[in-house]
C-alpha cells in the first residue's frame, strides 16, 4: 500500500557540486500523509513539540528526527501490520466497502469486466444468491470493474402513475429526499 508524504521534489546536484544532508523532520512541520487508494486517510497533520503526529487508525507516529523517506517507510508499516493488508478482495467486500447496494441497485445481475492476456472479458454475478452461499465469492484482480445497473423494475415503480398517486396522497412524501 504506497504512503506518500508530501516533500518538495529535487533536481540531483550538478558535477562537483557537494551536497547537503536530507532534511530531518522536526517540530512543528506540516506534512500531508496519502494512502493510494484511501481518500478517507489522507491527512495534514503538524508534528508537535515531541516530534510525533497522530493518524486514523495507527494512532501516535514518531516522525521527529526522520528524513520523508524513512517517515514514509514508517507509516506504512504501522498501517499494512493491522489494517491494510495487501490480500485478495472478494465481490461482497467491494460491495460492502463501495456501501452496499443502492435501492435501485439490479443486485441479480451485477457485471465484472476484466483483461486476461490482452483478452477482454465480462461476467454476470447474482449477489443475492452468493450471499445465501448457493454460488461462490468471486476474487477481483487489479483493475476489475464492477457495474451495478438500474432494476428496471424498481425504476418503473418509481416513475409510474402509481407512485405519483401514491406520493400525492401520502402526507410524508416532503420527508421524501429527490
Amino acid at each position: 500500500m504506497p504512503i506518500a508524504l508530501d516533500a518538495p521534489r529535487v533536481s540531483p546536484p550538478a558535477t562537483g557540486q557537494t551536497v547537503a544532508e536530507d532534511y530531518r523532520i522536526g517540530p512543528q512541520d506540516l506534512i500531508e500523509v496519502q494512502v493510494y487508494g484511501l481518500e478517507n486517510l489522507k491527512r495534514e497533520v503538524r508534528v508537535n513539540s515531541r516530534g510525533v503526529i497522530s493518524l486514523p487508525l495507527i494512532g501516535t507516529v514518531a516522525l521527529g528526527g526522520l528524513t520523508a523517506q524513512e517517515g514514509e517507510e514508517l507509516i506504512t508499516v504501522k498501517y499494512e501490520k493491522d489494517y491494510l493488508r495487501k490480500g485478495q478482495t472478494s465481490l461482497l467486500q467491494a460491495r460492502a466497502i463501495a456501501g452496499g447496494g443502492a435501492s435501485m441497485a439490479d443486485m441479480n445481475a451485477v457485471m465484472l469486466f476484466r483483461v486476461e492476456n490482452g483478452s477482454k472479458k465480462s461476467f454476470k454475478f447474482d449477489v443475492p444468491r452468493i450471499r445465501a452461499g448457493e454460488l461462490a465469492d468471486p476474487v477481483l484482480m487489479n483493475d476489475d470493474l464492477v457495474v451495478v445497473n438500474r432494476s428496471p423494475a424498481r425504476t418503473a415503480l418509481r416513475d409510474s402513475l402509481f407512485r405519483d398517486v401514491l406520493d400525492t396522497i401520502n402526507p410524508f412524501n416532503y420527508l421524501r429526499p429527490y
